[in-house]
């Protein structure tokens, strides 16, 4: 019995427009890397004529495959089959995929001994590399021999066939001929390369040869940051709410300011009035009563904060939304919240025409109350400087109240014929003071000035100083 699932599947294949679907072939080399598969070359059939060079790589994607076709223009090396073909992934020693071929036989049944490498990434073509003057004992000329890759870096060959030659000899070929080589960037652990963390960088270039340890990976300076694998202090960028040159002192953007991304950006304003922010800030906050706008939602600038609807408040600043009022804020009959509410009132309500608080005392256990208005009255029931106001609003109600109309230092006086009016309650001089203007005919409404030593010619001294209206 088998332990465990085994079972073959048929993978699903789409094709792209710049991809093509590799010919049905024989003894082509094959690798697998990172999740790609690369096929390169082999036979269409028997014949020299059907001998390929191509070279296709194909991706799996949610579920689905499609070939790209990576053959070069010229393409080295030349049309083979039967030889070997490995492939390392991108972020060891190398910064694009690699492919590694080694031997086979050719289109005049010639046995090969030569090694190529190949930069592959991206779906571009593939960058062919002569590596036949490498150092060291090179295998012998073959082809249909096996292959695997080892670790990082080996290309192991055992076998094959030379000419009509059974072979059984090991070969190995070493990439890196020393301590494993790590791109600019990234350490060693263990034998594996690994990419410097984000807000490091590593200063410089790495010799060729070194082993590389993570003390190279230094920080970047305070208030800044970095890809992972970033090789040079300039690839230390500003964060949000810090600005300055990349690879320099990043300073805080000021209060009321902002900057949003990573990168040498200079701070912008916040929205004035409706947003804010303190130093350092990546974005603007809503002031106090207003909120973000449903809508658009937070806007780095402040540009989409809206006065909390009626019903609602908020006393902070913040980007949260603002906070629903209590029942008690607002009478239960004849009111109505006011909406859009003011940014400087508290769960403000009106009510409703005909009502009003007016004359209302309460304390804060009781709820608000919208009482109906006085009936106007049909005599006058003010005192002297007072006249009936009959509007009736939410925070005003019917009732006397005080008369604004004197011009100087006089005293308001009875019987007031025009009650209703707030600028035409009567009044005279008081004693000291005098009508500057007697020949105006407005004696109940005199324009009341300080007497001096000598009364204005046309008056009577003595006299200047008693008031009324004359003075």
């Amino acid at each position: 019995n088998v332990p465990y699932l085994v079972f073959w599947e048929r993978v699903t294949v789409a094709l792209l427009a710049n991809g093509s679907f590799p010919q049905a072939r024989w003894a082509p080399g094959f690798a697998l890397s990172g999740g790609i598969a690369y096929v390169h070359g082999g036979m269409m059939m028997e014949g020299s004529s059907s001998i390929l060079a191509d070279l296709h790589a194909f991706y799996l994607e949610g579920g689905r495959g499609y070939w790209v076709n990576l053959s070069a223009q010229p393409g080295p090396p030349s049309a083979r089959y039967g030889h070997a073909m490995i492939s390392f992934t991108k972020g060891t020693k190398y910064e694009r995929d690699k492919l590694i071929l080694f031997g086979g036989r050719d289109a005049g049944g010639a046995d090969l001994q030569d090694t190529w490498e190949a930069d592959v990434n991206d779906g571009a073509p593939a960058i062919w590399s002569d590596l036949s003057e490498a150092d060291g004992t090179v295998p012998s000329p073959r082809y249909g021999m096996g292959n695997a890759a080892m670790g990082r870096t080996l290309m192991w060959v055992f076998g094959g066939i030379s000419d009509t030659e059974y072979l059984r000899d090991l070969g190995r070929l070493d990439t890196n001929t020393s301590d494993e080589i790590c791109n600019p960037g990234f350490y060693n652990q263990e034998s594996t390369c690994v990419a410097c963390e984000a807000g490091r960088f590593m200063n410089g270039i790495v010799p060729r040869g070194l082993t590389v340890p993570i003390e190279l990976c230094v920080p970047c300076p305070a208030n800044a940051t970095s890809e992972p694998a970033s090789v040079g202090v300039e690839s230390c960028r500003c964060l949000p709410g810090f600005t300055g040159e990349d690879g320099a002192e990043c300073t805080p953007c000021p209060e009321n300011t902002y900057k949003y991304s990573i990168g040498n950006a200079t701070c912008q304003p916040c929205e004035p009035v409706i947003t804010g922010s303190g130093a350092a800030s990546a974005i603007c906050e809503c002031e106090p009563g207003y909120n973000p706008n449903i809508t658009l939602g937070i806007v780095p600038s402040g540009a989409g904060c809206v006065l909390c609807r009626g019903g609602f408040y908020k006393l902070h600043r913040g980007n949260e939304q603002c906070d629903q009022c209590g029942e008690q804020e607002k009478p239960v009959q004849n009111a109505y919240w006011l909406d859009p509410a003011p940014a400087d009132l508290f769960c403000p309500f009106l009510c409703d025409e005909g009502f009003s608080t007016f004359g209302i005392t309460f304390t804060e256990f009781e709820r608000y109350e919208c009482l109906p208005c006085e009936g106007e009255p049909l005599e006058n029931p003010c005192s002297a400087g007072e006249y009936w106001n009959a509007t009736c609003t939410t925070l005003v109600g019917p009732g006397c109240q005080e008369c604004q109309n004197m011009v100087g230092d006089g005293i308001y006086r009875l019987p007031n014929y025009f009650w209703r009016e707030p600028d035409q309650c009567p009044y005279s001089c008081n004693p000291g003071s005098y009508d500057s203007t007697p020949d105006s005919g407005n004696f109940m409404y005199p324009d009341c000035v300080p007497c001096t030593t000598d009364c204005a010619s046309g008056f009577v001294p003595g006299v200047c100083g008693l008031g009324g209206a004359f003075g």
